[in-house]
């Protein structure tokens, strides 16, 4: 029954991961073509970033699973949640600040790329919030609770 419900937890959070990623994206992408007033000194065409957009997507979720944050996490405590969702955010950012540097430096706005990082880091943490409420609540009402 516990490993059921791991699981289905574990495939929530990735998916709720994996949304909160394309939206991070897509609305840093259109912060800097539309709402940021600094000129536009490079042509940001719209297929460059859908282009990328798996590879950040794979970065990023293959961090965040390499840095445990799927794992059940049964303790109560949210503060070493937070601090390597920070962590794996960051370290994701970087290698992927890395790999547009090397694939194209002046193809990719560095802009978008640090809306990208705190949007996303912003989303992650309410999102966690959030799931960890859910969780919460389903289990002093009874659910996934160990019976003796």
């Amino acid at each position: 029954m516990f490993k059921k419900h791991s699981f289905l937890y574990r495939n929530i959070f990735l998916l709720a991961d994996s949304l909160a990623l394309t939206l991070a994206w897509w609305a840093a992408y259109l912060l800097r073509r539309y709402d940021i007033p600094l000129p536009l000194t490079l042509n940001m065409r719209w297929e460059s970033y859908v282009k990328i957009f798996p590879i950040v997507l794979l970065i990023c979720l293959v961090t965040y699973r390499r840095f445990k944050l799927y794992v059940p996490r049964r303790d109560g405590v949210w503060l070493p949640e937070l601090n390597d969702l920070l962590s794996a955010s960051t370290v994701a950012m970087f290698i992927l600040v890395t790999a547009t540097f090397f694939y194209s430096s002046n193809e990719y706005s560095r802009l978008v790329l640090a809306n990208f990082y705190v949007l996303n880091t912003v989303l992650l943490v309410v999102l966690r919030v959030a799931g960890r409420r859910v969780l919460r609540s389903l289990h002093v009402s009874g659910v996934n609770v160990k019976r003796a």
